[in-house]
């Protein structure tokens, strides 16, 4: 709580927003979240997440939602959503013994202390506004067993996270001329090379294995996912709201208006 509501301040939200974020950090202590799980006989079924363990995707798609919200210009349910993640960025903080045993104690062990503000506002400074810096930052998380180096981490990380999610919402010029580069090089190189490919397989099954045409697709499609570069590119563009249309898009597109 005491974290939310220093990043709150810091990043001058006002007293209705910063109220909100503070409530949402405490809402999972209230109200745990439920996460799907795959038990022994390979059924589905939603289960109670433990928040000193929680899952770095699932605190990643509550960053995410309250991103889109962001865009969106929801900016209260964007504060809830990200005073959520916050709680359990800082949950992953603190060490905990097996079973859960001794967690509790420890995060009242951090209650006494008071959040360093060069931790939050170091955060905040090297923020970087992308959805690969936040998840590097939860990748960075590793659990502490003394109060004041999980309370440092955990302010420092929070402030940088909150910063991200909350900053601008209009993509930098550099980033619409990457994505464009990248794009054209995918239509050039990679969709013509993965169909090339495709079709040689295609070919091959017809001439020697039938069986080889089930590679076909897979070929296609894990040529396409090679394109590391143009991937990386279409993340950050989405944490902007630009959503590049694939070449499976656009060429349904033109197809039903050839209909038309």
């Amino acid at each position: 709580m005491e974290i939310a509501r220093a990043v709150a301040q810091a990043l001058t939200l006002s007293p209705v927003r910063a109220s909100i974020l503070v409530d949402g950090s405490v809402q999972p202590d209230k109200e745990a979240d439920k996460i799907i799980r795959v038990n022994r006989e390979k059924t589905l079924y939603r289960a109670r997440m433990a928040h000193h363990r929680a899952d770095r995707r699932f605190i990643m798609n509550l960053i995410w939602k309250a991103r889109r919200d962001r865009l969106e210009g929801r900016d209260e349910d964007a504060v809830w959503c990200l005073g959520r993640a916050l709680h359990y960025v800082e949950d992953l903080c603190v060490a905990t013994a097996p079973f859960g045993m001794s967690h509790d104690s420890r995060e009242e062990a951090i209650g006494r202390h008071r959040v360093n503000e060069n931790a939050i506002m170091g955060g905040i400074r090297n923020s970087l506004n992308s959805p690969h810096f936040v998840w590097r930052c939860l990748l960075s998380l590793r659990s502490k067993r003394d109060p004041e180096d999980a309370l440092f981490q955990a302010a420092m990380y929070a402030a940088a996270i909150s910063a991200s999610v909350l900053g601008p919402v209009r993509p930098p010029r550099h980033l619409m001329h990457e994505i464009r580069g990248a794009k054209l090089a995918h239509w050039l190189i990679f969709l013509p090379l993965a169909s090339a490919l495709a079709a040689i397989f295609v070919y091959l099954a017809f001439t020697l294995q039938p069986f080889l045409v089930l590679a076909a697709p897979l070929l296609f499609l894990m040529t396409l996912l090679a394109d590391r570069r143009y991937a990386y590119l279409r993340k950050e563009a989405r944490w902007f709201g630009m959503e590049p249309r694939e070449p499976a898009t656009i060429i349904s597109g033109l197809f039903r208006r050839s209909l038309r």
